[in-house]
């Protein structure tokens, strides 16, 4: 019964010398992955990115570089935060300097499902967003269309997705293509 408890309960706390993750390792081996690493529960998952997110994409980094100018140009949040379950995030992306869209602030909702992060979240652009991986009807990202997202994997996070879409932001602006922003 307590075995189960603990494989049921991602709650933060201790149990004598143990964390409560280093006994739900060994406890549930259903939810460990192949090379018998313990899988991290989706909540504390959330928990990592909700801390990275609040503290700012890219914060701390020494010396600037054209990675981290990507990295600080994303941000997410949680959309209410008495969401416990942490399902419902913001996420924004600034346009690219020195294009008619710098400035500009591109924003969307992202949805963490009850099986992120093993699954995908579903990510929808607010405004209408010209981009061959955004559905124009409903602004819905296919991440499939996305080539390093294509194949979807556990350690991939809401950060991974915002860095990958204003890349193909930037790629489509690079090669003549306009994107245009529109209220859905």
């Amino acid at each position: 019964v307590l075995l189960k408890r603990i494989c049921n309960d991602h709650s933060p706390t201790k149990l004598g010398n143990l964390s409560k993750l280093e006994i739900h390792s060994a406890a549930c081996p259903h939810q460990q992955t192949p090379n018998n690493m313990a899988k991290v529960p989706r909540n504390f998952r959330l928990l990592e990115e909700l801390e990275k997110g609040e503290k700012g994409l890219g914060a701390g980094m020494a010396k600037p570089t054209v990675t981290n100018a990507v990295v600080e140009a994303c941000s997410y949040g949680l959309d209410d935060g008495d969401d416990l379950l942490m399902t419902n995030w913001n996420g924004t992306i600034l346009g690219p300097p020195h294009s008619v869209h710098e400035n500009r602030i591109y924003s969307l909702k992202i949805r963490c499902g009850e099986n992120y992060p093993d699954t995908p979240p579903e990510v929808t652009f607010i405004s209408k967003v010209n981009l061959p991986c955004v559905d124009q009807r409903n602004g819905k990202v296919d991440l499939s269309k996305l080539p390093s997202l294509s194949q979807w994997k556990r350690d991939f996070t809401m950060e991974t997705i915002l860095i990958e879409i204003r890349r193909q932001v930037e790629h489509q602006l690079s090669h003549g293509s306009s994107i245009t922003l529109t209220p859905l």
